[in-house]
């Protein structure tokens, strides 16, 4: 059973008898949350590619969406992506001067929107931590880190968590750094060209 151990991903069908994938993600990130378990990265697994589909995978808490077939490199690259530990400031965190992000095409509109909460994330963050409001900025990272990579913005979901387990532990300056580099990093990225 998934609970008896620990996973490092989880690639969930989403046409499963007896339970779909949807009902599947969502009770492990019930159980998760109970527990006060790290989420286990889940990426969807489906022959559906309609935008409805993918917004129904990150809302049943699926941290990307990949669609059948899927070529090796591809399903590879995904794993890299949401396996990699983010214990240091790793590689997409980094000062650059132009940060170009390839976004699935079926996605593409939605990003705008998506970069734009980002920046008032930014400012709820910065009001929070005025506030000592802590738990209002572990949510948003928490938030950030869960949505992040389903647009394509691994970045993101690495700052969401550093700023969760910030939050966590009520530290204002690691806070502060961390919304410096996601202000940073929205001014410079860039979507590449279809």
């Amino acid at each position: 059973m998934f609970f008896m151990q620990r996973w490092g991903l989880v690639l969930m069908d989403v046409q499963m008898p007896v339970m779909d994938g949807y009902t599947a993600a969502r009770e492990i990130r019930r159980w998760e949350g109970e527990k006060k378990r790290k989420e286990t990265p889940i990426i969807a697994f489906t022959a559906h590619a309609m935008k409805k589909d993918m917004q129904k995978s990150r809302e049943a808490g699926c941290n990307f969406h990949l669609t059948k077939p899927v070529k090796k490199d591809t399903l590879l690259k995904t794993i890299m992506d949401h396996t990699r530990e983010p214990g240091t400031e790793s590689s997409h965190v980094q000062e650059q001067e132009g940060v170009v992000v390839h976004v699935d095409p079926d996605l593409r509109d939605l990003v705008p929107g998506y970069l734009e909460n980002r920046q008032k994330d930014i400012r709820s963050i910065q009001s929070a931590l005025e506030q000592g409001d802590y738990e209002t900025i572990r949510f948003l990272g928490h938030s950030m880190k869960g949505s992040g990579g389903g647009y394509g913005f691994d970045t993101i979901s690495e700052i969401g968590q550093f700023l969760e387990a910030a939050a966590k532990k009520e530290d204002g300056p690691e806070i502060e750094k961390w919304l410096r580099k996601l202000s940073t990093y929205l001014e410079r990225v860039q979507i590449a060209p279809e």
